[in-house]
């Protein structure tokens, strides 16, 4: 039965891959929430915790690398951000255009 946390964990790790390949191609964050990825990031240092005193090498495993793949986005989101983008993005809601087709995601008054 312990496969099925790894396979868990597999899956786990690798859907981050999309975003942050994204997020490095394009130097942007637009059109993602930051407060998802903070709220995730705290998550993962609360299970990871718990996982810790449980003796779960599958949960340990899985929650540290979850905690250290937010924590790299979050550096990424922190370097490629621009001004306005933070604003606008940091609950993945433009505060102009309201949520979904935002020209601000597209980069009409981005300064892109």
């Amino acid at each position: 039965m312990e496969w099925f946390g790894w396979a868990g964990t597999t899956l786990f790790i690798l859907c981050y891959a999309p975003q942050i390949y994204k997020t490095k191609k394009c130097k942007s964050i637009g059109g993602v929430s930051l407060f998802m990825w903070v709220v995730q990031w705290s998550a993962y240092t609360s299970c990871l915790i718990y996982s810790i005193f449980l003796q779960s090498r599958p949960l340990m495993f899985g929650y540290a690398m979850g905690w250290l793949i937010t924590a790299w986005w979050l550096e990424l989101a922190r370097q490629f951000r621009g001004p306005k983008e933070w604003k606008h993005t940091a609950y993945g809601v433009c505060s102009k255009h309201g949520m979904g087709s935002c020209p601000c995601l597209q980069g009409d008054h981005n300064g892109r």
